[in-house]
């Protein structure tokens, strides 16, 4: 349209010309004429000026609404999706997996000891080591995952479309990968260890909510357990605050009652099935709480800092269970007796433990102190100091839960234990996981033969595992299938009355 006006401009220049001479009425008629064409030019330049800058208002504000969309579901240190994008994007997939009935599974992972190592590098360094993490496990996470920062020092990555055996693998190679070392912005590399949490929809929750919350009840109890490992999320984990303050209170009069009980859990031969020890485990029955389990009152006496008078509790109810069999007359039992990191950390821990010994006329060698491979591959001084102390008293070390964090040989040679447990989860990878599964158990056994240690199966639950851990040589085996924990004088039966199976 403007370049119609334009034109007609032009036709009526000449006749402008040639009337620039005419009388006065009709030079103001052509005068009159020229101010309208020019008055509508005017209004359409400035239209076309209102609509370009309209147009340009609009891509604006639609960039801005992109942005501001943008910040409000990505976190701004990682450049990943944030504490609301990922509820929201669980959220949905729960709703897609109640819809297909399928499952889904979250890890819940955070940083061991992170404000410490903020406190000594700085916050810049915190930062770069987060930004690291996060791009680490975006690069390691299957297809079709998504990986978030919930705040701080702790993540999320939801896992559709895959299987407990599956993620728990995934968790596991994320605790072995970060202690390798992840490369900040500074150029140096720094090993870190993670606690992570497991669950699954909609088994352990069917909202957002429930589902996060349970994975990071279960991260918490790997943390409380020293860190550098994973566990899936279990009803027993889950505490609330009043009864929580009720264990607490009921731990104290437990120990001055005598209110727990050791089971025994016996370890056999792997090939000829004969007894050769067996595992003490803590058990604790309240009048009113009803029967508690380990994993949920350890935690809570190592907050409230009763785990050293529970675990002293323990050797002393060792010592006096194996002298009460020696009187009876039993086949002499080697008892292995579970110690907590936080056990380790006790000043004069090892003086404690001769007393204990000596006082009830035990020898060192009846009794095993296991260790979790977390706890082992810390290499605290206090640690270090207990076990080379415990060794040179007579006292054999095991290493508990291996191949559950960082499985280093220098721990293993640091140490010189006596013996290596394998982790029920390798056990049950002989049935469901084929022949990958009975190669990572025979590496694992020809590794610890070659360091001129014993191997212990946990968690043999079937047939098809045991003779595959017997033509693996595995010197031990313990498992439901063949004695599952029970009291003293069930044990002293269970130990009169065994005949071994023919190999």
């Amino acid at each position: 349209m403007v370049t119609s006006t334009l034109d007609s401009l032009l036709v009526a220049a000449p006749t402008f010309v040639a009337r620039a001479f005419l009388p006065d009425r009709d030079r103001y008629v052509v005068m009159f004429t020229i101010l309208v064409i020019a008055l509508t030019l005017t209004i359409y330049i400035l239209a076309y000026w209102h609509k370009r800058d309209r147009l340009k208002l609009t891509s604006s504000l639609n960039e801005a609404r992109r942005r501001l969309s943008m910040l409000a579901s990505t976190d701004v240190l990682t450049s990943l999706p944030n504490r609301e994008d990922i509820f929201r994007r669980v959220q949905n997939e729960i709703d897609r997996a109640l819809a297909t009935t399928s499952n889904l599974h979250v890890v819940y992972l955070n940083l061991d000891s992170f404000k410490a190592f903020n406190d000594s590098y700085g916050v810049a360094i915190g930062d770069s080591l987060l930004r690291a993490l996060g791009a680490r496990m975006a690069s390691v996470a299957p297809p079709g995952c998504v990986v978030g920062r919930i705040g701080g020092d702790e993540f999320v990555i939801v896992m559709p479309h895959s299987t407990s055996g599956r993620v728990l693998e995934f968790a596991q190679m994320l605790v072995t990968n970060t202690r390798q070392g992840i490369r900040v912005d500074t150029g140096d590399l720094l090993r870190i260890t993670l606690s992570i949490g497991l669950a699954s929809a909609p088994r352990d929750g069917d909202t957002a909510d429930v589902l996060l919350k349970n994975a990071s009840c279960a991260m918490s109890v790997i943390k409380s357990a020293g860190g550098n490992g994973c566990r899936h999320y279990s009803q027993e984990m889950q505490t609330s605050p009043l009864r929580r303050l009720q264990i607490q209170h009921a731990l104290q009069d437990a120990l001055e009652s005598d209110g727990f009980r050791l089971h025994f859990q016996p370890k056999f031969g792997g090939d000829d099935r004969l007894i050769r020890g067996a595992e003490a485990l803590i058990r604790w029955t309240h009048h009113d709480l009803g029967v508690v389990p380990p994993l949920e009152f350890i935690p809570i006496a190592e907050s409230v800092g009763l785990i050293n008078q529970i675990g002293n509790w323990v050797i002393r109810q060792a010592c006096l269970q194996i002298r009460q069999w020696d009187r009876e007359g039993l086949p002499p039992v080697r008892l292995a007796v579970n110690l907590s990191p936080r056990q380790l950390k006790q000043p004069g821990l090892v003086q404690v433990v001769k007393s204990i010994v000596k006082n009830h006329g035990v020898d060192a060698n009846r009794l095993m102190f296991e260790i979790t491979e977390a706890v082992a591959i810390e290499d605290s001084e206090e640690t270090s100091a207990s076990i080379k102390e415990f060794q040179a008293m007579g006292f054999d070390i095991a290493i508990d839960d291996f191949g559950t964090g960082y499985s280093s040989l220098a721990y293993l040679q640091r140490f010189r234990a006596r013996q290596l447990k394998i982790d029920r989860f390798f056990t049950r990878g002989l049935d469901d996981h084929g022949t990958e599964g009975y190669a990572i158990v025979s590496a694992i056994i020809g590794l610890a033969h070659t360091l001129k240690m014993q191997v212990v199966a946990e968690g043999v639950e079937t047939r098809s595992q045991l003779e595959k851990l017997r033509e693996l040589q595995c010197d031990q085996v313990q498992g439901y299938l063949l004695g599952k924990p029970m009291d003293a004088k069930e044990f002293e039966l269970f130990v009169r009355n065994h005949v071994p199976e023919p190999a």
